[in-house]
């Protein structure tokens, strides 16, 4: 049996503008976003520019076996919860490699952040995420702070991270 990598994670950089708008715009992207809907260039353009210089936002980007295969973002909504949104592209899609990619993002952005949870707003109809979620240590939520057709997902911060926290 061959012993497959696991997904890396880096941050996203300025020259990931135009991949991340291609990925955006791929048709099975659109249908399973919350939006539903493609963007545009300059307004993509705008938009990444913004999400680099904002400290309420992170962006990284999933590589396997040095190649990128996806996205992860994280937006803060108040200061106790930060929002996930992440996909694979490509042949990547189906593959188990989502929760890990999911695992290692959540650590990275509580080791960045002071956030007690990560919230997950997955569209109703995309089972494939819900799951995935659900492997990466996930549980339902309350869902009034989602899209009424997205289920609501939350990750706590681990409890050892939480009593290093109070200590510093």
């Amino acid at each position: 049996m061959i012993a497959h990598s696991a997904p890396t994670l880096r941050p996203a950089r300025d020259d990931d503008a135009e991949r991340l708008f291609h990925w955006r715009n791929e048709p099975l992207i659109v249908v399973l976003s919350s939006s539903q809907t493609t963007v545009d260039w300059p307004a993509h353009v705008k938009w990444f520019a913004d999400a680099l210089s904002s400290p309420a936002r992170r962006i990284f980007i999933i590589e396997k076996d040095g190649e990128a295969i996806g996205q992860v973002r994280f937006d803060r909504s108040d200061v106790r919860t930060c929002v996930i949104s992440v996909y694979l592209v490509g042949e990547h899609i189906g593959r188990k490699l989502g929760p890990a990619a999911i695992r290692e993002a959540c650590r990275l952005i509580f080791a960045a952040w002071d956030a007690s949870r990560v919230l997950a707003c997955v569209r109703g109809e995309n089972v494939r995420a819900q799951a995935a979620f659900a492997r990466a240590g996930f549980a339902p939520a309350a869902s009034g702070e989602c899209p009424d057709d997205h289920v609501a997902m939350a990750l706590e911060r681990p409890a050892v991270e939480s009593s290093k926290e109070r200590t510093r």
